[in-house]
């Protein structure tokens, strides 16, 4: 066993498999000789195939969201959805992918129903990415679930006015407040017991709130 290990390495190393990988990508989804040429290029294969796309490059910043066919008829007919922001997606660190997610009619999983693609943290992309579903794909949402972000909230707000409700993740809300009472409620000798009563009070409200929401809406708790 050893001497067929010892073979394989001597056959496949690290550069091999890199240069595999290259020509995969290259064969199945790296269409141009750079990333934006190779985004122009999907643009028009999505469209082919019934897709809708927003797109937006300039100085620098960009946006680039797409929505198919059958997502589009999911979200016709769902109501409540979520709307959540991924990082650490490439070697850019100021980049970051958000998928809009509902639950799905039939099989009652979470299902994406649209992907936006940008370097741009600010309102803009989420924004127009939203006004889109809006006015091309029907969406018509009575609430969405977000990670405590400003930007998301202040676009769902212009987007859908009082007709939307926003509900904060509770996951998330859960790690800004761990997050904050770490960084600012020391334990300084002499004052431990007073702090831990003091983390102790904030979790248990925070508890509290998250229970009476539970028991005032209980279709959503289970949709999550």
């Amino acid at each position: 066993m050893e001497g067929d290990e010892q073979q394989r390495d001597k056959m496949f190393g690290y550069v091999d498999i890199y240069n595999f990988w290259l020509t995969v990508a290259k064969d199945m989804f790296q269409f141009g000789n750079n990333e934006f040429e190779s985004l122009q290029l999907w643009k028009r294969k999505l469209i082919n195939c019934g897709y809708k796309v927003i797109d937006h490059s300039l100085d620098n910043v960009f946006f680039y969201g797409f929505i198919s066919s059958w997502q589009m008829d999911i979200m016709k007919v769902s109501k409540c959805f979520s709307l959540d922001s991924t990082f650490g997606i490439s070697s850019r660190s100021n980049e970051v992918l958000y998928s809009l997610v509902v639950r799905h009619p039939d099989t009652g999983k979470g299902v994406p129903v649209g992907y936006l693609l940008t370097n741009d943290q600010s309102v803009t992309p989420v924004l127009e990415w939203l006004k889109i579903f809006r006015d091309h794909c029907f969406m018509q949402p009575e609430q969405i679930t977000v990670d405590c972000s400003i930007p998301e909230a202040d676009a769902i707000r212009v987007t859908f006015g009082a007709n939307c409700r926003i509900q904060l993740c509770f996951f998330h809300v859960d790690q800004c407040w761990s997050r904050n009472l770490a960084t600012k409620v020391k334990n300084q000798p002499g004052q431990y017991k007073n702090t831990k009563v003091i983390r102790g009070n904030i979790m248990s409200g925070l508890q509290s709130i998250i229970e009476k929401w539970a028991s005032v809406q209980p279709k959503f708790v289970e949709y999550l």
